[in-house]
């Protein structure tokens, strides 16, 4: 008997951009299963008539959710954004509570699945031995790729401490030095100048751009730590048909197990941090819940630069000719939207002449 699957897609108009390529890629993965899709949305109903373009799917019963929200100016990653998508995330992880369905699969609408990976997740999470998985999830690339190490006290690793940077010892006792200072400041309940906050802002960019002294091996011989990223938490063994464990994971394409979605709310969320990491440590880290990453599935990331054309990040794994056989890689790829309506940054089509 197949599992009864919900599917949660938090998306405002905003982040609409490439919703029917992601509509579409999750129809391919369903394969021979159903599922039931809720789009989780603001009230304006601009997200539904996008998806009225595409052909009709059989496999998938979309169905709306209104959420009371609006992200008309609201700055990507800052608090009011996290609350926004935590609470269109926690309407869909409502529906799909309600509806007791035996797997509830969020996806991001920014991110283009693999045509494998609901067979792969469901797999993970059916994993004989240990340890028993409640979360199975694939990566995508935002900088780096996501998922590796991490603590509750530190969510995400640092791949890279000062000391192991060129220069990081210097800037690292430079901030500890602006920190004294402007916790003196605080103390006084008075504002630190902009000036000092400023240079306290610059100092750790250039300690976050300060390039490491070796590669993660070298460093890793002189002494093993947990690493924050894939690429460095699992240097070299994040290969093609790796299931490795994560400490934490973003909600691109993240498939919940009945149990992991009864723990799975944003009560005493308050939009610090996101609030995908507010789930993997609040919420299933203090309730035993494994998190498996399945490499071979990674996922399209679909984003706009700064003059709002659109591109992809495509992950790919080196052919078997190489040397590194299988590893995991990314180069960044046009996304032009083949549908048949234009969006607001592509020019109408020409006939030819």
């Amino acid at each position: 008997m197949l599992d009864k699957i919900s599917i949660v897609i938090p998306c405002t108009m905003s982040y609409s951009y490439a919703i029917e390529e992601c509509v579409v890629a999750i129809s391919v993965a369903l394969k021979r299963r159903s599922a039931d899709l809720y789009i989780c949305t603001d009230k304006s109903s601009s997200v539904m008539g996008k998806l009225m373009t595409l052909p009709r799917m059989g496999n998938l019963n979309i169905k709306e959710v209104q959420v009371d929200v609006c992200d008309n100016g609201v700055v990507p990653y800052k608090e009011k954004a996290q609350i926004i998508i935590a609470r269109l995330l926690g309407a869909g992880f409502d529906k799909a509570r309600d509806g007791n369905y035996d797997l509830c699969w969020i996806v991001e609408s920014d991110v283009i699945v693999h045509p494998d990976s609901l067979d792969s997740l469901i797999w993970a999470l059916n994993y004989p031995a240990s340890p028993k998985y409640e979360v199975a999830c694939s990566t995508y690339f935002n900088g780096s790729f996501l998922c590796g190490r991490g603590t509750p006290y530190n969510q995400i690793a640092e791949d890279y401490l000062p000391s192991e940077k060129v220069g990081g010892l210097e800037l690292s006792k430079k901030i500890k030095a602006m920190s004294k200072k402007l916790n003196a400041y605080a103390l006084k309940r008075k504002n630190p100048p902009k000036e000092m906050i400023k240079e306290m802002e610059e100092l750790h960019k250039k300690l976050k751009e300060c390039p490491p002294k070796a590669n993660v091996f070298a460093l890793n011989a002189k002494k093993w730590r947990k690493r924050g990223w894939l690429d460095q938490a699992y240097a070299g063994s994040a290969v093609q048909g790796a299931v490795l464990p994560t400490d934490w994971c973003g909600n691109g394409c993240t498939l919940l197990s009945k149990k992991a979605l009864t723990f799975s709310n944003f009560i005493g969320y308050a939009g610090h941090g996101t609030q995908d990491l507010f789930l993997c440590w609040n919420k299933w880290y203090p309730a035993g819940i494994k998190i498996g990453l399945v490499v071979g599935v990674p996922a399209y990331h679909v984003k706009k630069d700064p003059q709002g054309n659109m591109f992809a990040w495509e992950p790919y794994f080196v052919p078997d000719c190489e040397e590194t056989a299988g590893h995991l890689r990314v180069r960044q790829i046009p996304f032009i939207k083949y549908n048949s309506i234009p969006q607001s940054n592509e020019p109408l089509p020409k006939d030819p002449a």
